[in-house]
């Protein structure tokens, strides 16, 4: 579970992964990603994941969890990425007076992104379960079906996607 404060033990361990691995971890980055840009920001994010992680004394390959968080990260860049390009090739398709202002397409693609990063937290069934509910509006029979699961497992499925959604957004539940 993530807190909001580390403790000076977890800072501590962290500090000492900055120093001992930083360099590494940039260099990874760069021969994962096969680009030299934003290898320094992605580094900087695993460390302040890190910091919001508990128990980092129990993490026996701290390297191992550093590239788990910079995979995830590259990941998330890329799809919000994509979603940007997606979104702008609609755009130019639409015609010239049903183009929104470039504030208000700004507007809708922070929240497609922000969508997108709700969306790519779930797992794989639950995020299925949720889109093909709400996005599809299949019934929760018909996703049991394509998923081959329980209805309820669906059900706890969806739940788990709408709690998701809240916890973002509490505000506007």
């Amino acid at each position: 579970m993530n807190r909001s404060a580390s403790c000076p033990a977890d800072n501590a361990i962290v500090d000492r992964l900055y120093r001992d691995h930083s360099l590494w971890l940039v260099k990874w980055i760069r021969s994962y990603t096969k680009t030299e840009g934003n290898a320094d920001d992605i580094a900087a994010e695993v460390f302040i994941r890190l910091l919001s992680m508990s128990k980092l004394s129990a993490i026996r390959e701290p390297k191992a969890m550093m590239i788990t968080i910079a995979k995830r990260l590259v990941i998330e860049i890329f799809r919000r990425n994509q979603l940007r390009k997606d979104y702008e090739a609609e755009l130019a398709r639409a015609p010239v007076g049903l183009v929104d202002s470039p504030e208000h397409q700004l507007i809708v693609l922070e929240a497609l992104t922000e969508i997108a990063k709700i969306l790519g937290s779930m797992s794989p069934r639950a995020r299925a379960a949720f889109l093909l509910s709400h996005v599809d509006g299949m019934t929760y029979t018909d996703v049991a079906r394509e998923l081959g699961v329980s209805v309820t497992m669906v059900r706890r499925y969806i739940a788990q996607g709408l709690l998701r959604f809240y916890e973002h957004h509490p505000d506007r539940a």
